[in-house]
């Protein structure tokens, strides 16, 4: 029981390494195209739209400069990528000054209109997040394909190494607790800004993870690299349940391995106290 639980912890915490490292480079995607702040933009445009019927016609126009405000933005040409009701509003009234449009609208019906922003804010700010949670999984699927095929990462293959070699296996569960912190660290580190600095703090969390995943020690990456996954039909299975596998994302395996931790504590406790029991149970005959 233990050796089937050991097996399948080492494979999870691979598994979660490259996960994690996806999960990294998705962020630093975002943060590159602004996927947060464009996703935020559609919202703003759709919110102006709803809110009053005189800004259609130039909702995306004054959307853009609402999240390109010195105030909220995250830098020169960087959208802001979080907004709050009271900061739209104290924008719209710093735009004013320069935009008669939105200074007569203020001007006529200024409490209806932030009547209105309070009232529809936070559902199109629900889609907007949704809209952007839906983008980032695409992109976490475009990088578990590229990752399994670059590796050439065949997952029926490798829970076979990991389950025959006890060095490996055991090498592997003895790093679960160190890659359950980075991995708890990494999920859990607030969004990166979409400035310099943000994308610096994502590369160290991307060298993090990869001196993880060098503590293995597995030799993923056939040496000279060539298409291995098709060698036999087994080999593209494994390569096809690898980029399902990396598409679950970081959090699904983070828990997985959790709660595996937890029942091999449990599993082996129980097999000491049954053993304690028997050698008791000997001492008295």
């Amino acid at each position: 029981m233990l050796n089937f639980l050991d097996s399948a912890i080492g494979f999870i915490v691979v598994i979660l390494m490259f996960s994690l490292l996806i999960t990294v480079l998705v962020q630093m995607v975002g943060v590159f195209l602004q996927l947060r702040g464009k996703s935020l933009l559609r919202g703003v445009e759709l919110l102006l739209r709803e809110v009053d019927p005189s800004f259609k016609s130039q909702a995306k126009a004054l959307a853009d400069r609402v999240l390109n405000h010195p105030a909220i933005a995250e830098g020169e040409k960087r959208l802001a990528s979080a907004l709050r009701p009271n900061e739209l509003k104290l924008v719209l009234e710093s735009l004013a000054a320069s935009d008669p449009q939105i200074q007569a609208a203020l001007d006529e019906r200024k409490e209806e209109l932030f009547a209105q922003i309070d009232a529809w804010f936070e559902t199109v700010m629900d889609r907007a997040g949704e809209r952007f949670k839906m983008n980032t999984r695409w992109v976490t699927t475009v990088f578990a394909v590229l990752l399994a095929f670059a590796l050439q990462l065949d997952s029926i293959t490798l829970f076979k190494q990991i389950s025959t070699n006890a060095e490996l296996r055991g090498r592997l569960v003895a790093m679960s607790d160190s890659v359950l912190a980075t991995s708890q660290k990494v999920l859990e580190a607030p969004p990166a800004p979409g400035t310099e600095q943000g994308l610096q703090d994502l590369k160290a969390r991307a060298d993090e993870v990869t001196s993880e995943i060098k503590k293995t020690e597995l030799q993923l990456v056939p040496r000279p690299w060539r298409l291995s996954a098709f060698d036999s039909i087994q080999s593209f299975l494994g390569l096809i349940v690898s980029m399902f596998l990396l598409g679950l994302g970081a959090p699904f395996w983070f828990n997985a391995l959790r709660n595996l931790i937890g029942l091999r504590h449990a599993v082996d406790k129980k097999q000491d106290d049954e053993e304690e029991a028997e050698q008791a149970a000997a001492a008295k005959k």
